[in-house]
């Protein structure tokens, strides 16, 4: 694997911020429906103020057809508590890696992509402002140039030092090693 890229990420252990006390609530309370958490999951996904500019965002973002059902939730959640996560093995990754994540994500917290990033040799980080866990559908655009510009320059890299490997010129692009935050307008 030549790159890689994390989105709204968390290895947990003992530097994990957990998801807030909101999703937390949502996610374990037993006596909703499967269609009161996926109510609940939705306001979660952005932030607050996001919803209040984007009355018809049903239009665009995608509502799953079908419910999870109680049990699985319950695995889910099982599954997540007792994970004691894997961040001691992130300097082993060698692929050049970019964490993507919301300022305002309740579900993984920016502090777990930071975590990460600092964990993983070169790796970079985006922070996309007043973004929530469902960043990719609130601003597509930043969120797709991001992913493709990240991978363009992977590709100008690999193909720089295949080319010139006898030749004296050299362009060295090295990652962004301090937290990038962008704002909704900004074109990527």
């Amino acid at each position: 694997m030549d790159s890689l890229i994390l989105y709204a990420s968390s290895c947990d252990g003992p530097d994990s911020v957990p998801p807030t006390p909101e999703v937390m609530e949502t996610y374990s309370n037993t006596s909703s429906t499967p269609e009161e958490v996926g109510q609940s999951s939705i306001t979660l996904m952005f932030p607050k103020l996001w919803f209040e500019a984007n009355p018809n965002y049903l239009n665009y973002v995608p509502v799953p057809s079908k419910s999870v059902s109680p049990d699985v939730m319950e695995m889910q959640i099982r599954a997540s508590e007792n994970w004691s996560g894997k961040c001691q093995i992130l300097g082993n990754i060698s692929s050049s890696t970019i964490a993507i994540v919301g300022t305002d994500d309740y579900f993984t917290p920016a502090e777990n992509s930071v975590n990460i990033v600092q964990k993983i040799p070169g790796a970079w980080l985006m922070k996309i402002k007043d973004a929530g866990h469902g960043l990719m559908y609130q601003y597509p655009e930043i969120f797709n140039k991001a992913v493709l510009s990240f991978l363009n320059i992977q590709e100008l890299q690999s193909s720089n030092t295949n080319s010139n490997a006898n030749h004296e010129v050299r362009v060295d692009m090295k990652p962004v090693r301090t937290p990038l935050i962008f704002s909704n307008d900004l074109a990527v």
